[in-house]
């Protein structure tokens, strides 16, 4: 294995070129003329396949998944295993799930395959269970574009009666000991920033918003960095915009560093607890990839069933099991093979 413009080249029977961070492999038929960067390498040459057809990118992942068992092992977690079919795949609009069907007792059977398993995970809260996480694949419909691919592997656990402080901390303790145990160059040098949103758009952007549910405050935002919206924008599609036009950018000039960004607008909340119109959740960024999302989450019964109103994934009788039982708690999902690309 040789070293090249910060890619990844290895010699076996034939050339390949490997892109650890999105997650593609591409044959080159003669690695003598072709120029091996990511803009020139042409994907025409061969499908795109899996990571897992090399040996030494299984041996790594094997011990990265091996070492994340021992930690929460270590932490006393226990280690829940949620179902692959169910009757509802995705808890937010903004998720996809595939659809599937099979024969079961001779009757075709409708099922979907999970994009996360915090419906199962939060069931095993309501049994009683304080520390759990699941660390298994999931799977996501339209998502196959750029960072995203329809299979990947997630890592998600919860607290029960605790914060979205102690998740960070979790975090950090966790990708220290990652990096620890590997040959990272982060080794000696690694960095943890934490921001509420506003706080790092005052520092980067030199503005803050004041009222999180007002679409002027947002409109005014995108015109002042030249961003062109349509004025039938609704609010989420006011976020999307910004954060993919203006939040992400600048998270990108941030090297070498961990970025936690606190406090996203309600109209994002998705199952997390709204203060002052504020998401009390947070995200987790390595030089503008997104690695984690979590939640200090909602368990109030009146403000899950108004929020299930505008939605088109669950029936009420769906989450009314978990609502009632849900103790308070924290907890975060984290994309296994982007934190292992960053590390």
């Amino acid at each position: 294995i040789r070293q090249k413009n910060k890619k990844k080249e290895m010699l076996f029977r034939d050339w390949v070129w490997v892109d650890l961070q999105l997650k593609k492999v591409w044959h080159i038929e003669n690695p003598n003329t072709v120029d091996r960067t990511k803009d020139d390498v042409s994907e025409t040459a061969s499908d795109s396949y899996d990571l897992l057809i090399d040996k030494l990118n299984i041996i790594k992942l094997n011990s990265f998944l091996d070492h994340i068992h021992s930690y929460f092992k270590s932490e006393g977690f226990h280690h829940i295993h949620t179902p692959y079919l169910q009757k509802q795949g995705a808890f937010e609009d903004s998720t996809h799930a595939i659809k599937l069907s099979y024969e079961f007792n001779g009757k075709l059977q409708n099922s979907e395959l999970p994009t996360s398993p915090e419906y199962g995970l939060k069931k095993a809260l309501c049994l009683g269970f304080d520390k759990i996480y699941e660390l298994k694949s999931v799977f996501r419909n339209h998502e196959y574009e750029g960072e995203h691919t329809t299979e990947f592997l997630i890592l998600e656990w919860y607290r029960s009666f605790s914060s979205l402080a102690k998740i960070e901390k979790d975090i950090k303790s966790l990708i220290e000991s990652l990096v620890k145990n590997s040959t990272s160059s982060l080794r000696d040098d690694i960095a943890f920033e934490t921001y509420t949103l506003n706080h790092f758009l005052e520092k980067n952007c030199g503005f803050k918003i004041k009222n999180p549910n007002g679409l002027l405050e947002w409109k005014e935002a995108l015109e002042k960095h030249n961003v062109n919206y349509d004025p039938d924008s609704n609010l989420l599609d006011l976020w999307s915009l910004f954060a993919i036009e203006i939040l992400d950018p600048e998270l990108k000039k941030i090297k070498n560093k961990f970025i936690f960004i606190y406090d996203f607008p309600e109209v994002v909340a998705a199952m997390s607890v709204v203060e002052s119109g504020w998401a009390q959740r947070f995200e987790l960024y390595y030089e503008g990839l997104e690695l984690a999302n979590a939640y200090q989450e909602e368990f109030n019964v009146d403000v899950l069933m108004s929020r299930l109103k505008d939605s088109n994934r669950f029936e009420s009788s769906d989450l009314y099991p978990i609502m009632i039982d849900h103790p308070p708690a924290a907890g975060v999902a984290l994309g296994v093979e982007r934190l292992m690309g960053c590390i």
